[in-house]
This record gives C-alpha cells, sequence and structure tokens, in this order.
C-alpha cells in the first residue's frame, strides 16, 4: 500500500473520532485498518472525509457473542480499489476470501 496519512490527519481523526489503534491486515494486500475504543462504531463519512479522495474507508464489522458488534475501518488506496471490488464480485466473496454480506444478499434475491 502506498497511501501516506499525515500526524495533522491522525491528530484530527483523534479529535472527532476519538482513540484509535492502527493495526494491519496481514495477506490480501497487507492493509491498514483503524480500530476506535475497544472495537467501536464511528461515522465512516466523517472518517472518510478526514483522510481525503485518495484513501478509500471500509466499514468492517464482527459479531461477538460476548461482546457484541466489533468495527474496524480497513483503508484502501483509491488506485486499487477498482480491481478489490473486481476480485470481489468475480469470486463472490470479500477480499479475505469470507463470503461478502452485500454479494450474498444480493444472489438470494
Amino acid at each position: 500500500m502506498k497511501m501516506k496519512i499525515d500526524i495533522e490527519k491522525l491528530k484530527k481523526i483523534e479529535e472527532v473520532c476519538g482513540q484509535f489503534e492502527i493495526g494491519r491486515i496481514m495477506g490480501c494486500g497487507d492493509h491498514n485498518y483503524l480500530r476506535f475504543g475497544y472495537w467501536k462504531q464511528i461515522d465512516v463519512d466523517s472518517l472518510a472525509e478526514i483522510l481525503g479522495h485518495s484513501i478509500v474507508v471500509e466499514e468492517d464489522s464482527d459479531y461477538d457473542e460476548d461482546c457484541g458488534w466489533k468495527y474496524s475501518y480497513t483503508l484502501y488506496d483509491r488506485f486499487e480499489w477498482d480491481e478489490i471490488k473486481r476480485k470481489r464480485n468475480a469470486a463472490w466473496c470479500n477480499y479475505s476470501g469470507m463470503p461478502s454480506p452485500t454479494t450474498y444478499a444480493e444472489k438470494k434475491s
């Protein structure tokens, strides 16, 4: 991934969305993600606006029986986003190889 996020944007993200951690998804492109608090949900549009047009933000969620819903926000370089979408549609799965809920709902109807 070739995207760069300067310190001013990181400070603005913390100011608007709260304390966060930066993580990395290993494999399938090695994308970075942000996690806010203990996997709390934030306004994706606010985050995307702060990061700017060169970065695509995708909200990911997972249900944990003990904790409820957990959210993270994967960051993609705008230039690679079209290729990622094409691969997801072709394989009927998301980039990690797991079935995409959106694609599943579309195929079901």
